[in-house]
């Protein structure tokens, strides 16, 4: 953190800096729990259904296959 963060952090009330620091470590927990697993953590968000990483629609449209960014000036396939 930097000092600009402690101080908007100090400006916050007693009670919600304590809920934003139990929130940071409860993620760092989970986070830290599925990695020491070798699991991702999603799996515990969206069980055994099925996960697609990425999705381009419509299909046809341009877009770069090594970045999967669309350009702006999209002209087809």
């Amino acid at each position: 953190m930097t000092d600009s963060d402690d101080f908007i952090l100090a400006m916050l009330p007693a009670d919600r800096r304590e809920r934003l620091t139990t929130a940071a470590d409860t993620l760092f927990s989970v986070l830290s729990e599925a990695a020491n697993e070798g699991r991702h953590f999603l799996v515990d968000l969206i069980g055994k259904a099925p996960f697609t990483q990425w999705s381009h629609y419509p299909e046809e449209d341009v877009h770069d296959t090594d970045t999967e960014v669309v350009p702006e000036n999209r002209t087809g396939s």
